[in-house]
């Protein structure tokens, strides 16, 4: 499904394989070094999302895919950080409550 959005959208090829090794790579190191708890899963996902949206913005910026906007780059971060840190909370405290 990736390759056809790849494909069809932005006409990138493979660019999202890329982007997700990327940052499979990156939270892999991360998890070596941090000790497993809340705080560090959720500076993990920080950290990701932080890298993810900001090589994206790049990207199609380089590419004069999108115009340059701070504050759509910044509302699309915060966003998704607001999401993703109840998301983390909830699988955190299932994953408790499971042990």
């Amino acid at each position: 499904m990736g390759f056809l959005y790849d494909y069809f959208y932005n006409n990138l090829i493979f660019y999202n394989s890329f982007i997700f090794l990327s940052c499979a790579f990156i939270i892999n190191k991360l998890q070596k070094k941090l000790k497993y708890n809340l705080f560090n899963s959720c500076l993990i996902a920080f950290i990701t999302i932080i890298y993810y949206y900001t090589i994206t913005f790049v990207i199609l910026l380089v590419l004069k895919y999108i115009p340059f906007d701070l504050n759509r780059y910044l509302n699309i971060i915060i966003n998704s950080l607001i999401l993703n840190t109840f998301f983390i909370l909830i699988m955190y405290l299932i994953k408790l409550k499971k042990h």
